[in-house]
């Protein structure tokens, strides 16, 4: 299962994601992530798509969309999921087409991705969600 928490100052909430239905196969069609439970969903039947991750060989991956209201930490994490994941965050100000990685993981917590990055301001984020070697679950 995929978390999610963004800690603006001290307020910490959480939202539990994974992958959705064709959807969110790209970017353009990235699933809203809300403060508390998200999903659970599977990347099963899931493309691959672009950017490239920077820190595995990803493939068939899903997209989350994160509305920050301020800055914060963004933490994501796929702890316990049945197949070995990567994960990456995105920031998305400028749409889908210019996308600029601020933070990937494959491996945080065994073979399952755990990722915390800053976020610098209020605005979208997109966080991909992939198996390595186009493994899916």
């Amino acid at each position: 299962m995929q978390h999610a928490r963004l800690l603006p100052s001290a307020l910490a909430a959480a939202a539990f994601l994974v992958a959705a239905t064709a959807q969110n196969d790209d970017c353009s069609g990235a699933v809203l992530l809300v403060q508390g439970a998200n999903g659970p969903f599977s990347t099963v039947g899931a493309t691959t798509s672009t950017p490239a991750w920077s820190c595995g060989a990803a493939g068939n991956d899903r997209w989350y969309l994160f509305l920050a209201a301020g800055p914060g930490t963004l933490q994501v994490n796929v702890c316990g999921a049945g197949f070995d994941t990567v994960l990456q965050v995105l920031t998305g100000a400028a749409g889908c087409g210019a996308l600029v990685s601020l933070g990937c993981n494959d491996d945080g917590c065994g073979t399952a991705s755990s990722l915390a990055v800053a976020l610098p301001s209020a605005g979208p984020y997109y966080v991909s969600v992939s198996g390595i070697a186009r493994q899916t679950g």
